[in-house]
């Protein structure tokens, strides 16, 4: 396919391009374009930039997916640009019957161009946005202020951790090899479980 598929890319985004074909990295790619959606917003000007079949500036989707038979009966054909159904800040549609497509169209700005952004505070892409679109970030626990901070050993921070996790090799775990005799110390039984850790 050769130079990640800029070539069908010419003909379709990537939003409808089929992910039968291709290269087993082009597939995975693809594979990736719901989560990709969840990141960008498409924010209309003019509508030069946008095609209006194929892109996602419509909460449905790509509208050739949602209404395949809208090129045939609008007579536009899938490489149609937005801007022809926008004349003058009004959605100009020839013949379009769906009322739910029409109900849900999104506000326009004509002295403005097309942007995609970024769905992050500031709108532009950060890895840290990223990130958190792919691992939403969780609450914090009760126990985050005892292991993080200026004056923590790390060390230390660790060790708690793993108490907090009942994850320390302590003799109740079955992995833990016994030892024959009692304790050292005292030489009654040993009581290393995690209630005598706290």
């Amino acid at each position: 396919m050769g130079g990640l598929g800029r070539y069908r890319l010419r003909q379709s985004t990537i939003w409808t391009f089929n992910s039968a074909t291709g290269s087993w990295g082009w597939k995975k790619l693809l594979k990736l374009r719901p989560l990709l959606r969840r990141g960008v917003t498409y924010k209309i000007g003019d509508g030069s930039s946008f095609n209006l079949w194929q892109d996602i500036w419509h909460e449905r989707g790509p509208l050739c997916l949602t209404f395949p038979q809208g090129p045939r009966i609008t007579g536009l054909p899938l490489t149609t640009p937005l801007s022809s159904v926008l004349q003058r800040n009004q959605w100009c549609w020839p013949a379009l019957t769906d009322p739910e497509i029409v109900a849900q169209l999104p506000p326009t700005d004509p002295t403005a161009a097309d942007m995609i952004c970024w769905n992050s505070s500031s709108g532009k892409y950060t890895l840290k946005s990223a990130v958190l679109l792919i691992q939403p970030s969780t609450p914090r626990v009760f126990w985050f202020g005892l292991l993080q901070g200026k004056f923590k050993i790390p060390r230390h921070g660790f060790i708690l951790w793993m108490a907090i996790l009942e994850k320390l090799s302590t003799m109740d775990k079955p992995w833990v090899p016994r030892a024959e005799n009692g304790c050292v110390l005292c030489g009654g039984q040993f009581d290393e479980t995690h209630e005598f850790v706290f």
